[in-house]
Formats: C-alpha cells, structure tokens, sequence
C-alpha cells in the first residue's frame, strides 16, 4: 500500500542538501542499509549518508553498474555491465570483490530474502543465489525478459516480464 510516514506533507519540499557530481547517474539509485548508493558513469559506486549527502566511500567498479544495489552486513550486491555481465558481491569495510556472478543484464537490481539474493536477468530467468557465495539455489525460466526488479510481498515474490506478463 506504500510507505508510511508519521509526518504530514505540507505541500512544500523542502531540500536539506544537495551535491554537485561530476559524473552521471547510470542506473537507480538506492536507499538501502543507511546509505545513498548512486551509480556513475564512470565506474564508480558512491555511498552517500542520506541525511547530510557527505560521501561515505567510493568503489571502483569493472565495467558500468547497470543496476540497483543492495546493502547487507557490510557487503553491497549490484549488477556490472553489459560486457562484463556480472552479479557483484564487494565487501564494504574490506574494499574488495569478495565474489562475482556471471548473470547477463541484471533487470533494475538485486532483492534480498531469507539470506538470497533474487535476481531477473535479460537471459529471461528468474533466480534466486546465495548472498554467501553467488551459487544457484533455484531458478525458473520466464516466457519474457524483466522489466523492473522483483518485488516482495511477505513471501511472495513477484516479478514483471516485457510481454506484460506477472509471475508470482
């Protein structure tokens, strides 16, 4: 039903920062594990503190984050491409590539669940990999290719294809 909040919108937006890049976005950005993670176009993966914009780190990167990312304990998920075609786990306290995946076209970005990552790829899958280590634990094959990351509802996890079908 969306997000909750506990303030009312007044109507008026109200910016409490803002920051100059030189380098563009090249896929979404993320909220996730108290952090902004925003993809450039020059291989690079800042983390922002969303309350004050100050960057946290930076990660560079093998090829352009083609899509969302997701953090957890200390260890960010995201998809590299499109030459490299590659699910990447990189541990953020440790500044290095603790393993990678190759997956063709990560659709929007990772979800975690139940210690999985759940990915939709162009190569019309739906997958599910160990956050640990990146191996297969499931995967099925979709009639079309992701159009968005998948999306979560208690244990249900739901995802959209480009023949406007939703799997479920």
């Amino acid at each position: 039903t969306g997000a909750e909040s506990l303030s009312v919108f007044t109507g008026k937006l109200d910016i409490i920062w803002q920051r100059k890049q030189n380098d563009k976005p090249v896929g979404p950005l993320t909220l996730t594990g108290g952090g902004l993670l925003y993809p450039t176009s020059r291989k690079r993966l800042k983390i922002f503190d969303p309350n004050t914009g100050a960057m946290v780190t930076r990660i560079k990167t093998r090829g352009p984050v083609q899509s969302g990312a997701v953090l957890c304990d200390s260890v960010i998920y995201f998809g590299v491409g499109p030459f490299q075609n590659e699910l990447v786990a990189y541990g953020s306290p440790s500044a290095k590539t603790l393993w990678t995946r190759q997956i063709k076209d990560v659709a929007g970005g990772p979800i975690l669940w139940k210690n999985r990552l759940i990915i939709g790829a162009s190569d019309r899958t739906l997958r599910a990999v160990d956050r640990d280590d990146g191996h297969d634990l499931w995967s099925i094959e979709l009639s079309g290719r992701p159009t968005a990351p998948p999306s979560l509802a208690g244990d249900l996890i739901v995802q959209p294809t480009d023949d406007g079908k939703v799997y479920g």
